[in-house]
């Protein structure tokens, strides 16, 4: 039994020196590796950081999301025309600067509206503009520098889609090209060019990079025609939230009331009538991926009333005009049957 004993003792200490001596070994390799391309590239999996987050400026959709962007990944917010995707993308901007961040808005569709961006709450004197670009290259080239010597926080793309490859206007000796001319898929292979050759500087960078994409209708000649977003596969699988935007329901957009008002031509008395009108639309937002703590579930919905005039929150009526309104002398339209 003694001789069993000290077999089995020595048997485990042969198994302690082993293991001791292995992980000297992996340690130094860890370090042999991170001193030859760089601290951080080989870690252990407590050292990691938990992702921070970036705020879209709603509250609501902040609850959704769970916090907003996943700095040093991307993000995607796609859907059909005036849905609210660069109203969003706004909010964010002016959220992230009140807290001292700096921001890029890549501006390829040359919409860019100075007014909508102050009244959003924008500091466009700290905002870094990118806009004269003539080649979705250009951009991206744009975009990689400026994550690679880490020079901003948040960086919006409007739109995926409005970025034209270089490929497309020239011929590889230079001459121009008609619109006749084939590139199908040329975007779509620049764009995983792109987020490869990105995705590490962004990641180094803890950049929060929210890409806006446009809709297009797949499916066709089947028996679904269906939405869909285009720039190739690498979107969705290098996004870490994508956020599917549409408008909702007329009957669920959100209204105001106000006064109609007319002279009675038998009395010469003000009348006025209260009506209701759109101001806006029900923006519906889906989650169709996520890979983040706290976010709802996929295909879940959040319907969020969206104002023409100030976007996902309401303006206050100002006191002077709250006043005006009050001391403003109207009579009710009487009753059907009722004398005036």
């Amino acid at each position: 039994m003694k001789a069993v004993k000290e077999s089995k003792m020595a048997k485990k200490k042969e198994i302690n020196t082993e293991s001791t001596d292995r992980n000297t070994k992996l340690k130094n390799i860890m370090q042999d590796l991170n001193k030859k391309f760089g601290k951080g590239t080989v870690k252990y999996g407590k050292d990691e950081p938990i992702k921070e987050r970036i705020s879209f400026g709603v509250e609501h959709l902040d609850k959704f999301t769970g916090g907003g962007l996943v700095r040093g990944n991307f993000a995607i917010a796609w859907g059909g025309e005036s849905c609210g995707k660069s109203t969003l993308a706004y909010y964010t901007i002016a959220d992230a600067q009140k807290k001292g961040l700096t921001c890029a808005y890549f501006d390829l569709e040359h919409t860019f509206n100075v007014t909508r961006a102050k009244k959003m709450g924008i500091d466009l004197d700290t905002l870094v503009l990118v806009e004269e670009v003539n080649t979705a290259e250009e951009a991206m080239d744009a975009m990689i520098l400026l994550c690679k010597e880490k020079v901003i926080d948040v960086a919006i793309v409007d739109s995926i889609q409005a970025m034209s490859p270089k490929g497309e206007q020239e011929t590889k000796t230079g001459g121009g090209k008609s619109v006749e001319d084939d590139t199908m898929a040329l975007l779509a292979r620049k764009m995983g060019q792109f987020l490869r050759m990105s995705k590490d500087y962004v990641y180094q960078a803890n950049i929060a990079v929210l890409l806006i994409g446009q809709i297009r209708t797949g499916g066709i000649g089947g028996f679904a025609p269906r939405a869909t977003l285009t720039g190739g596969n690498a979107l969705k699988h290098f996004s870490m939230l994508t956020l599917f935007m549409r408008r909702g329901q007329k009957a669920e957009a959100p209204v105001e009331k106000y006064k109609e008002t007319w002279i009675d031509e038998k009395t010469g008395k003000e009348r006025y009538k209260t009506q209701e009108r759109i101001i806006g639309f029900d923006c519906v937002l889906k989650i169709e991926k996520q890979k983040i703590d706290g976010c709802r579930p996929e295909l879940s919905e959040l319907h969020i009333p969206f104002y023409a005039e100030s976007g996902f929150i309401k303006e206050e009526v100002s006191d002077d005009s709250a006043r005006s309104e009050a001391n403003t002398d109207e009579i009710q339209e009487p009753a059907e049957g009722q004398d005036s």
